[in-house]
């Protein structure tokens, strides 16, 4: 089967990813904003709910007595709160898989509806910003949506986790000039040849050459106001 025009593109797109998937997950370099699954389906039954009470000790009688719950809010137990939270974040753990390091935050999270015994439920995840977060990791902040059979959103909120590089960046620290007053890191192709560290060019960016440009003039005007004979011809920035 042969595939044209943007069609094949998608698909050409979506073989990468399986492949980059089925090798162990999507690195950060993966990843672009707007990005969104949806997961497979899990249905909630009773004795989810019996051991989740088990495993964190809250037996609180909404949850586990059918009697008194018949008599409370919503006529019969609900699931609580943080099993919802706990189911979305396995079912959002394979849709997308990817190299996760680490969750660090969760902001804005709503419990929008209860959950009761019997509900189907589908975890829709979107990617909504991504950040450089050192050398080996970056930030994804993702918002996460928990689903029932009927559509209705039970859960929302964003989940701020670490993800992987497939490849770390390069960096080693340049001293700026001494306008800006900060040693500042950032990705410097690496010497090559014999040439030693302190050799290396340093590439300045327009702001810093804008810099230059003034630092010399500066120089200029006041060596000329000091009565010297010669004026300097050029000014450098030694990498360090």
């Amino acid at each position: 089967m042969f595939f044209k025009g943007p069609t094949a593109g998608r698909f050409r797109k979506a073989l990468v990813l399986a492949m980059i998937t089925h090798a162990g997950g999507l690195a950060f370099e993966d990843l672009s904003v707007g990005d969104r699954w949806q997961s497979e389906p899990r249905t909630i039954e009773i004795r989810d709910i019996e051991q989740f009470a088990q495993l964190t000790g809250d037996h609180d009688r909404l949850h586990t007595d059918e009697e008194f719950a018949s008599q409370g809010p919503f006529g019969k137990p609900v699931a609580h709160g943080m099993l919802g939270m706990s189911i979305l974040a396995g079912l959002s753990s394979t849709a997308p898989l990817v190299q996760t390091a680490a969750l660090i935050e969760v902001r804005n999270w709503s419990f929008c509806k209860p959950i009761f015994p019997g509900d189907t439920l589908r975890a829709v995840t979107e990617v909504v910003d991504l950040k450089s977060h050192g050398r080996r990791h970056g930030q994804v902040h993702w918002v996460r949506q928990l689903l029932n059979q009927r559509g209705e959103k039970v859960q929302e909120g964003t989940l701020v986790t670490l993800v992987m590089r497939g490849k770390p960046l390069s960096t080693r620290p340049v001293r700026t000039d001494s306008a800006h007053g900060d040693l500042m890191t950032r990705a410097v192709p690496a010497p090559v040849g014999p040439a030693s560290i302190d050799s290396a060019p340093v590439c300045l960016d327009p702001v810093e050459s804008a810099t230059v440009e003034l630092a010399h003039e500066k120089l200029t005007h006041e060596k000329f106001l000091l009565g010297g004979n010669s004026l300097p011809e050029s000014v450098s920035i030694r990498s360090e």
